[in-house]
């Protein structure tokens, strides 16, 4: 006997199907409930095959995890780092440099206690191993991943992004010596594309080098590359942030594979090993260049992928934003700070390319503000006039911030273009001076420093040249920086000193803007200078008006592109403090020197005192030449 709940539920379903069949929808002829009652192996045959269903995607899914992250977890190599080593146990396998030869041995394990190096790097394969293989060559001995142990030279760690890496928290917690690393960027957008392939191809069992599809980079994109972004951006913040600026070197993976740098790279490697890590090298100098050569000729072997990774747009920004917001933290090192702007440049390049405009909203401790790329505009540009080591490249970047507008360094980048030429003359009697030519650019912006500050500048971009250093990478050797001085003080003195005259000679009033690189690097003073600067930016326009940042975002766009990299600090003059202190290397110079700079610097103080535009800045000069003197 059915009951009166069955029996409601069969007249309810009834008058369903009635109501389904008027809208020409058949098939109900018995209710669900009692169907499954007449056929209930059906029923059962349903419930199996969902069983089963569960069962293969539970274990499709633990197999996938497995296979993608063996490499990470049971201290297994990857195959170009076991391939290398493969390698290096029989020389023929490997050609001599083409103008010397080296020998690069299978390395062993320590046979003593050794306090390895840390070598954090996001996971991207080549990038992996290149770095491992050239410390074991420069090193003679073994490196390791994930797990610590110390009878290898280094360990690489991708920690935080795989947790059970080995971190600085293992150092301690077994209250070992403080950490020293050597931390590897890569370009994030290159990063993110290698490391994709390499895990669809290692979930598929294909050739990790094999170029994955369209279809599935843009499923991969879409599910994880935010996170992913994200990720690498917080990589790079827990080790520059965990590891002293004095125990750690940055390198760039683009860097390391140049052809030109890679080598210097290599060195500063080995320079580091042996000083910071305490840890013997046995390659000599000589034969650096030829280990460059035989280790990167085996990585840089690259199947290029012949699709073209496209990104969306709010990707592309979503990128800038995170390096924007590292350079804003890390930009006193030089290394960073180089190898972040190139990466910005190709992220906001990929931009203009896709939208033909390119706003960045990047957020400081400022407030808000817009970045973009500067271009080319048809405007009558103003000269942007410097002496040698005056931070004229900063001021550049400024202006094109501010004003949206590439700057040039030339008269000839006028048919291109631009808002502001920078120039040296007199100092450099080549560079962009006052002519017929040149007639309507009737403006000026003059960047000063403290002599004493910009000839030491001015010695170390000499030195970095002549060496062919990274700019602004690194400080030249004391006695190299003291033989140049004394050879040239007198002579770049006069020179600083014409410069200021000829453009205060040149132009007047309104047509005159002065800006310190003490003010504008200033924390304090550098906001406010660079309201300043785009107030006078904006007042211009003989053909086409300049339209700058809005006024409140430009504390912003300083922020961004100055990053406070002087921590000098300017006192107002009537309370008698010293007005210019700064934690930043100070060169030397004997008190003769700095006797006649006083004087040379008072002379001129003396001259200008009545001109408000110049005479506060000449005096801090002054006064800092005279503080130092002992």
């Amino acid at each position: 006997m059915v009951s009166r709940n069955h029996v409601d539920t069969f007249q309810w379903m009834k008058r369903l199907q009635q109501i389904l069949s008027k809208k020409g929808i058949t098939g109900l002829s018995e209710p669900c409930i009692f169907y499954f009652r007449m056929h209930r192996r059906h029923l059962l045959g349903g419930i199996f095959v969902i069983w089963i269903f569960f069962a293969l995607s539970v274990h499709t899914v633990a197999k996938t995890k497995s296979k993608l992250f063996v490499n990470f977890l049971d201290g297994s190599e990857l195959p170009q780092y076991e391939k290398w080593q493969q390698i290096t146990k029989d020389e023929d396998k490997i050609l001599p440099h083409e103008h010397e030869d080296c020998v690069i041995l299978k390395p062993p394990y320590a046979l003593t206690r050794i306090s390895p190096v840390l070598v954090p790097l996001f996971p991207s394969l080549s990038s992996d191993d290149v770095i491992r293989s050239l410390i074991e060559a420069v090193t003679g001995l073994l490196t390791s991943r994930r797990s610590y142990r110390d009878d290898v030279v280094a360990i690489k760690t991708h920690y935080p992004y795989h947790t059970k890496h080995v971190s600085i928290n293992h150092f301690k917690a077994n209250e070992l010596s403080p950490p020293k690393a050597i931390i590897l960027i890569r370009d994030p957008l290159e990063t993110m594309e290698v490391w994709h392939n390499w895990i669809l191809n290692t979930i598929n069992n294909l050739d990790i080098n094999n170029p994955t599809t369209l279809q599935s980079w843009r499923s991969w994109r879409d599910n994880h590359f935010e996170q992913e972004i994200n990720q690498w951006a917080l990589f790079y913040k827990y080790w520059l942030e965990n590891i002293p600026l004095e125990s750690r070197i940055l390198l760039s993976y683009e860097q390391i594979l140049d052809e030109k740098n890679g080598p210097l790279e290599t060195f500063r490697i080995a320079h580091f090993l042996k000083k910071v890590g305490k840890i013997s090298i046995t390659s000599s100098s000589d034969a650096i260049s030829c280990i460059w050569y035989k280790v990167t000729n085996h990585f840089n072997q690259k199947v290029e992928s012949e699709i073209a990774r496209p990104y969306t747009y709010q990707q592309l920004d979503h990128v800038a934003v995170k390096i924007t917001e590292l350079l804003d933290s890390y930009a006193l090192e030089a290394a960073a700070k180089h190898a972040l702007i190139n990466y910005r440049k190709n992220v906001m390049g990929k931009i203009y390319q896709m939208k033909r405009i390119d706003p960045v909203l990047v957020t400081n401790k400022h407030g808000s503000c817009i970045v973009s790329t500067p271009i080319h505009e048809k405007v009558t540009p103003i000269y942007q006039a410097s002496y040698l080591g005056s931070g004229s490249e900063m001021l550049r970047e400024l202006i094109e911030a501010i004003t949206g507008i590439k700057t040039g360094d030339t008269l000839k980048s006028r048919k291109k273009g631009v808002v502001a030429i920078k120039t040296n003359y007199p100092t450099n009697k080549k560079d962009t001076k006052l002519n017929f030519w040149n007639q309507d650019m009737t403006r000026a912006l003059l960047l000063v420093r403290n002599p004493l500050s910009a000839m030491s500048s001015l010695f170390n971009h000499i030195n970095e040249h002549n060496k062919g250093l990274v700019p602004h990478s690194s400080q030249a050797p004391v006695h190299e920086w003291e033989a140049w001085r004394d050879e040239n003080f007198k002579k770049e003195l006069n020179l600083w000193a014409e410069h200021l005259k000829y453009w205060l000679s040149s132009f007047r009033g309104n047509n005159l803007h002065i800006i310190s690189y003490e003010a504008m690097t200033n924390e304090l003073h550098g906001p406010v200078e660079a309201t300043s600067l785009s107030e006078f930016l904006g007042e211009y326009g003989t053909n086409v008006d300049i339209h700058t940042a809005p006024v409140a975002t430009v504390p912003c766009l300083w922020f961004r592109v100055a990053k406070v990299l002087d921590k000098s600090t300017m006192v107002d003059s009537q309370q008698g403090e010293n007005l210019y202190q700064s934690n930043k290397h100070r060169p030397r110079y004997t008190n003769m020197q700095l006797e006649k700079a006083s004087t040379f610097l008072n002379e001129l103080h003396t001259r200008y005192a009545d001109k408000p535009n110049i005479g506060p800045i000449l005096r801090y000069y002054w006064k800092d030449s005279i503080s130092l003197i002992v």
